[in-house]
């Protein structure tokens, strides 16, 4: 057994998360992984149930010397920040050390003295885009947090595809209004429908999944899909065959064009060398983040429909025209 131990969110079918523990792993291959259920890896990986850790962590802890909690947005609810605490305390009890690594801090304010007293005990603190840094810079006041690419700029990639006769378009929208406010579905569903309409004889559309396999009915890409499959009339498919991370990785290659805002969907897409459109709240959110810092002009899906519909239209535009004049 290792010396070290990965706690984030891995396991809970976001293939995102799974994306940032292979690349963890491949740093420390021998290291304890805790997680939520299956991996979806391309290679097999015992792991201790969450459920089983947090009702008694001392007793998993304690034959481990480094406490490695992270790599990417693990600050999603109160109670799971809580959770996170109460491991941190259990482990610096224990003496080990702690390093908080590469994490996004978007969701903070859930439940802030519990991330407060959680940073306070880190021997180490790292995140992944410079929005957290200010975050954690000018509102948490931790002066030793440093900035770190985010895992999954590690991973290998696919050797890129002959150029195809029509753009191939990929797109996921992670907002949960998605599926549980009919009046933003619909208002979603229509942006991204008119837009696969007006480019339906010069690209194809589909829908990449990325939370395939989530258990959650407002998370879980199929329902996505689905909606946006029907709303569209089938100009926006499904992209069957991805169920771990090498086929994400290798089927996001084959695309010409992303929009929407899906955080690793827009590192995949910037590794790939490919245009990547946001389409996201006006808000403070990771994907507005990751926007800011790679420059790439977003489209606010709050706006007026015609106004979401021309912005993305004229983006889409020329994305297309630099790929047939590539």
């Amino acid at each position: 057994m290792g010396k070290t131990i990965f706690i984030g969110g891995f396991g809970a079918g976001n293939l995102g998360d799974d994306l940032i523990l292979a690349s963890m792993l491949k740093r420390d291959p021998g290291a304890t992984v805790v997680a939520y259920g299956k991996l979806f890896l391309s290679f097999p990986v015992d792991y201790i149930e969450f459920s089983d850790f947090i009702s008694r962590p001392a007793d998993f802890l304690a034959s481990h010397e480094l406490l490695v909690l992270g790599g990417g947005g693990i600050l999603w609810s109160a109670e799971h920040i809580q959770e996170l605490l109460i491991i941190g305390l259990t482990a610096k009890r224990l003496g080990m050390r702690i390093e908080i690594s590469r994490i996004g801090l978007h969701g903070f304010h859930a439940n802030e003295w519990s991330v407060r007293q959680l940073f306070a005990l880190a021997n180490r603190i790292s995140v992944r885009e410079p929005d957290s840094l200010d975050l954690a810079k000018v509102h948490l006041g931790l002066k030793g947090v440093i900035l770190e690419e985010d895992y999954a700029n590690e991973v290998i990639l696919p050797v890129a595809p002959r150029k195809k006769e029509r753009a191939k378009i990929g797109l996921n929208i992670a907002n949960r209004g998605l599926i549980d406010d009919p009046g933003l579905s619909n208002h979603i569903a229509q942006i991204c429908s008119q837009v696969a309409s007006i480019f339906s004889g010069e690209a194809d559309f589909f829908y990449i999944p990325f939370c395939v396999h989530m258990t959650a009915h407002n998370q879980s890409d199929i329902a996505k899909a689905d909606l946006l499959f029907s709303a569209s009339a089938g100009l926006i498919q499904f992209h069957h065959g991805i169920f771990n991370i090498d086929d994400l990785v290798n089927e996001a290659a084959d695309f010409d064009i992303f929009f929407g805002e899906r955080f690793h969907m827009h590192i995949l897409a910037r590794r790939l060398g490919r245009k990547f459109i946001p389409l996201i709240e006006n808000e403070q959110t990771k994907y507005r983040a990751l926007a800011n810092q790679f420059r790439d002009p977003p489209v606010f899906y709050h706006l007026s429909l015609p106004n979401a519909v021309d912005q993305l239209r004229r983006q889409l535009r020329g994305a297309i025209d630099a790929y047939k004049s590539a």
